[in-house]
């Protein structure tokens, strides 16, 4: 009985995350803008978990999502790639999506 409970300890050691990880986040906004016959998601960070970059995403129904290159910098817009009037589907959301750096 002591002999099971010990391995079940250490394969639950082993499950444990180790505490130099971080969750993937921060303070980040998008929102959408639109001209003439475009649209496009427009990103910023104020802050980013340590292990985390970002980038923003236009949702486009019915079609591929757009996105920026992945960032890790503060207070400076990223814009995505403009959807354009004639592609397939149709902006719907803005949204910041989060990855490790």
């Amino acid at each position: 009985m002591i002999l099971i409970c010990a391995i079940v300890s250490l394969g639950l050691m082993a499950l444990t995350p180790s505490q130099s990880v971080s969750a993937l986040g921060g303070n980040c906004s998008a929102r959408m803008v639109s001209g003439v016959g475009y649209t496009v998601a427009r990103g910023r960070c104020v802050s980013l978990n340590r292990d985390t970059k970002a980038r923003s995403t236009l949702d486009i129904a019915a079609a591929p999502d757009t996105h920026s290159a992945w960032f890790t910098d503060y207070n400076k817009d990223h814009d995505s790639t403009p959807w354009v009037s004639g592609y397939p589907g149709f902006p719907r959301a803005a949204r910041i999506d989060y990855g490790v750096r």
